[in-house]
């Protein structure tokens, strides 16, 4: 299983070498399953955050709290976020999941990491049939 060790910006060998493992074992699976279709397993975006963060300029992670109170999904759904913040440790939810804030015009600037993950992909798929 990939993991990411704390503080990890994605870009050091031993994580590029995991991931590369992960996405041909992934792909191997679906081969044997007789997918027409693969694909890389998502591996390459661990998560939506950190998907915009290094894929998407234009965003800056905000605040919960907008104007001096709680943002209006917290007010509505506040049970969801109590629950997660237990679940998470309490506080967690707020560190691992700040809202991203639109502040400028939303352009594509993950080219190197799309190139990663197109040929993890390639290499992967490699001499399938």
């Amino acid at each position: 299983m990939l993991q990411a060790a704390g503080g990890h910006d994605g870009h050091e060998p031993s994580y590029q070498a995991q991931l590369a493992s992960a996405v041909k074992d992934v792909v191997r699976q679906q081969h044997e399953h007789g997918l027409d279709l693969i694909d890389d397993g998502e591996f390459g975006k661990p998560d939506f955050v950190g998907y915009v963060n290094e894929r998407l300029a234009g965003f800056t992670r905000g605040s919960f709290e907008i104007g001096g109170g709680p943002r209006r999904d917290m007010q509505l759904f506040p049970q969801y976020y109590t629950d997660a913040n237990r679940a998470r440790g309490g506080g967690a939810l707020s560190r691992m999941y700040p809202p991203l804030i639109c502040t400028g015009p939303v352009r594509y600037v993950g080219q190197a990491v799309l190139q990663r993950d197109i040929d993890n992909l390639r290499s992967a798929a490699a001499g399938l049939h």
